[in-house]
């Protein structure tokens, strides 16, 4: 289950669906990841990372702020591509969500392909990460 930032607290949905569901919520900045992690969020979409379409206006937190948040699995979002991916998980995501570089293209298949693909590519060549 995904939370929105101000929607019901974790302990309601851990109380509704028990410990066997994985509940996160999205946070768009490092003390609010935090504290979703000690309310009990299994992860958090932080972001944005970098500036966004989806998100007009609104400046992009720099991938610094990953690093800063520990306790709790990180998916980076807001502005990650498949050259920004390695940035994400280098400063310790746990993972990342891409919506206008997968959405907004001629063909979205082809470019999830070539994320996962510079993934494959990457870990065979023993890159190392904090994870």
């Amino acid at each position: 289950l995904h939370l929105p930032a101000h929607g019901i607290p974790l302990h309601a949905a851990r109380e509704l669906l028990g410990r066997d569901v994985w509940i996160g919520r999205s946070v768009h900045s490092a003390q609010e990841a935090i504290v979703a992690g000690e309310d009990g969020a299994d992860y958090v979409f932080l972001g944005p990372i970098w500036e966004t379409p989806s998100h007009p206006g609104r400046a992009g937190l720099g991938v610094d702020v990953i690093s800063a948040v520990h306790g709790v699995k990180v998916i980076a979002i807001g502005g990650v591509t498949k050259r920004r991916i390695h940035h994400c998980l280098d400063a310790g995501a746990y993972g990342v969500a891409a919506v206008s570089s997968i959405w907004e293209v001629r063909d979205p298949a082809a470019a999830v392909r070539a994320m996962l693909l510079s993934l494959h590519y990457d870990t065979n060549n023993d890159r190392s990460r904090k994870r």
